[in-house]
């Protein structure tokens, strides 16, 4: 796997020393490559022997081939002139594309696909921009025939994890896997034995402690912070992919058609 993914998906075990290396080395990726150990203390306000163990934490000997494995990346980038500002936003949502691609787990996807068909009701959870998703998601599994509510209120959220029962599904959509209130109503939604699944961006999440399943994505905030890009754009290309997972089912597909139908009809 590339050393930058693998980096993003240990993110919660680090210290709080290598999580200021880690951080670094993800925003600042192209610069890191031609930096000494040294330079990297002093940019993280670490020290070398920090970045020595942080480089053995994450499979590398030592510093220099984690340098190399970052140089291997497919994922550095240069800063870019005013012109090239349209190929530049292309190039980001590529990178954010094929580290997606990366993290996809065909047989959590089936899994989880499974555990939507099994379902008597379906709750989606989110808050913020992960909201506005929650209610993406919805509407498409809603033209499909299924059972479902988006539920976007912290207090609704814990008020619909007390009364949900064992053949209720809950997805909760999380990037950092930490938000509070998706956490307790996840652990409220365990406590009642609905079956919980995480959409988040890391491993060991506190909010992965009361999920039956996680689906990973990647984490668009290490493409580049200083650009307004679309912080759900990869948790979008998961959806896409279990909806065409789902849309394989007769069934199912027969359903989202009769919506279809009748939509076109109405106009």
């Amino acid at each position: 796997m590339d050393i930058l993914i693998d980096i993003q998906k240990q993110f919660n075990k680090f210290t709080n020393k290598e999580t200021d290396i880690a951080q670094y080395i993800l925003e600042s990726k192209a610069k890191v490559k031609d930096m000494s150990i040294t330079e990297l203390a002093e940019k993280t306000e670490t020290s070398t022997a920090t970045i020595t163990r942080f480089s053995k934490k994450v499979g590398a000997k030592n510093f220099v081939e984690l340098k190399m494995q970052i140089n291997s990346s497919n994922y550095l980038h240069q800063d870019t002139e005013v012109d090239d500002l349209f190929v530049n936003i292309t190039d980001y949502y590529k990178e954010v594309l094929d580290n997606s691609q990366k993290l996809v787990d065909i047989n959590k996807i089936i899994s989880l696909v499974d555990k939507i068909k099994s379902a008597e009701k379906i709750y989606i959870y989110g808050i913020g921009s992960s909201g506005l998703t929650a209610d993406e998601m919805r509407l498409r599994l809603l033209r499909m025939g299924f059972h479902v509510s988006s539920i976007t209120d912290s207090h609704l959220m814990k008020i619909n994890s007390a009364i949900i029962s064992e053949n209720d599904l809950v997805i909760a959509i999380s990037i950092s896997g930490q938000t509070k209130e998706i956490v307790e109503s996840l652990k409220i939604a365990q406590k009642n034995k609905a079956k919980t699944l995480l959409i988040t961006s890391f491993e060991n999440t506190e909010a992965a402690k009361y999920a039956n399943l996680e689906a990973l994505i990647y984490n668009i905030a290490f493409v580049d912070q200083q650009r307004f890009i679309n912080s759900q754009f990869s948790v979008v290309y998961l959806l896409d992919i279990i909806c065409t997972v789902l849309l394989q089912d007769k069934d199912i597909n027969n359903k989202y058609s009769k919506t279809v139908s009748t939509i076109l009809k109405s106009d």
